[in-house]
């Protein structure tokens, strides 16, 4: 029996991973009934790749060799996932992040469990680290330099993701800021923001128990799209960002400002090691979503 499941990494880094983490689960799931499973990944809108086809540097960010009979379609030519939807059955489709068919339905496959919006609270998920250990060896030596145990604030206010939203958002937030830093002011609180203007507003400020990450990050996010990065500029870039999940991941206490719950977090949360579940971790309380 032979099982293919059809994904896509066109959306930011925390969205990429938790594709890789759902998609591996499934195909798990798919092997202990029995199937042998093709993976296939859309690449060809990746907003961190644009100038040519070429996605070698993200087998040196993710562990891709854990998916099963992996196939890569980076150059838009999609064809070959409408074969395999003419050839096989549907049977499952998760939104935008993945779709199964299979040659075969068993009864087992009406007992797979797809993860959908609960991971930010569980604790029973597999631990399964899907980056490289390249990467991991350079997150935990710069974590190493910068101390042990931390507390964190994860800064990812939707609007400003257009740099005139900036300053406003700023100025709405930093007082959630200045009062989460004085009430831990015997913590280490590990700042992720990839915005100069917060950056700043944190130095010029009268608190000494934050930490930034001092990588020069773009504008925002989309800024990335138009920078043509070559592979190995990119590959630090990556590399930064994914710091900045792996330093979440070992904070005992985050406070998020966002709107929603992040696909950044998605590392954070099912990697997470601190001992402190993950209901406990946020402040402040989102709501529980259904499996």
């Amino acid at each position: 029996m032979n099982a293919h499941i059809i994904t896509g990494l066109n959306s930011g880094l925390g969205d990429m991973y938790s594709n890789i983490y759902r998609v591996y689960d499934i195909q798990q799931q798919l092997k202990n009934l029995g199937y042998t499973v093709h993976v296939y990944i859309d690449f060809t809108r990746n907003p961190y790749k644009v100038n040519g086809p070429d996605r070698s540097v993200f087998y040196k960010i993710f562990k891709l060799d854990m998916l099963d009979n992996l196939t890569i379609v980076s150059n838009g030519d999609t064809s070959l996932f409408q074969t395999i939807k003419n050839n096989n059955e549907y049977y499952y489709n998760y939104e935008h992040i993945y779709s199964v068919y299979v040659d075969q339905k068993t009864t087992g496959l009406y007992d797979i469990h797809h993860m959908k919006h609960s991971w930010y609270y569980r604790d029973d998920l597999p631990k399964i680290n899907f980056f490289t250990d390249e990467v991991m060896e350079y997150c935990i030596n710069k974590r190493n330099s910068l101390g042990d145990e931390f507390y964190g604030i994860h800064y990812r206010p939707f609007a400003s993701d257009n740099p005139e939203n900036q300053e406003d958002d700023l100025n709405t937030y930093k007082n959630e800021i200045d009062s989460f830093l004085t009430l831990n002011k015997d913590k280490k609180v590990y700042v992720s923001v990839q915005f100069d203007i917060v950056k700043n507003y944190l130095r010029n400020s009268n608190h000494t128990n934050f930490i930034l990450n001092d990588y020069q990050f773009p504008l925002t996010f989309e800024h990335i799209r138009v920078m043509n990065l070559t592979d190995d500029v990119l590959y630090d870039y990556l590399k930064e960002t994914i710091f900045d999940m792996y330093m979440l991941s070992t904070c005992k206490q985050i406070y998020r400002i966002a709107n929603w719950f992040s696909g950044f977090l998605f590392f954070t949360c099912t990697f997470n090691n601190t001992g402190t579940p993950n209901q406990d971790r946020f402040i402040p309380k989102y709501p529980i979503t259904p499996l």
